[in-house]
């Protein structure tokens, strides 16, 4: 630094620490720039920071999370590859049986109808597929972990029924 101050032209030399550098994990799913959730820009505060905790660990495909709402479809493009690898089966305390899927009316006051599918978006979504499906893909907070719907809602009375306990 002393060397570099006493050459004619330089006005001011110094030495700074160099800055560690890990690229973040960015999913290129269509829809990720306005998941705010996720990775905000404008409000940095307000995202879980998904991007830096990718670079930790993504998700693990032996986790399993139950979705416990009004139900998940469980053929959405963006939750499964059709397969059911992804979206296993589950259960429907509503009309007590084993097809949980997100039937519900959308629209009336107190409906739960989309919302399962919605969370469930929010959790696991195929992520980085946004060269499929015409780009209508979202990312999902644990790439490959499994969701297990439970819908909780009679699919004719919008009514919560308990799976444990009294109904």
């Amino acid at each position: 630094i002393t060397l570099l101050k006493n050459e004619k032209g330089v006005l001011n030399a110094y030495i700074e620490r160099p800055l560690p550098f890990k690229p973040c994990v960015a999913p290129n799913d269509a829809q990720y720039l306005s998941q705010w959730h996720l990775n905000s820009t404008s409000c940095p505060n307000a995202d879980i920071r998904a991007e830096q905790a990718w670079n930790i660990n993504k998700g693990r495909n032996d986790v399993i999370i139950a979705v416990c709402d009004g139900g998940v479809d469980y053929t959405h493009h963006d939750l499964d590859p059709g397969d059911r690898s992804r979206v296993i089966a589950g259960y429907d305390s509503g009309n007590d049986d084993n097809d949980p899927m997100d039937d519900l009316p959308d629209g009336p006051e107190g409906s739960f109808g989309g919302h399962g599918t919605h969370v469930a978006g929010i959790i696991g979504a195929i992520t980085n597929n946004g060269s499929l499906n015409n780009g209508k893909n979202v990312a999902g907070v644990m790439w490959n972990c499994k969701i297990m719907p439970v819908k909780m809602v009679h699919g004719g009375d919008l009514t919560i029924r308990y799976i444990f306990g009294s109904t």
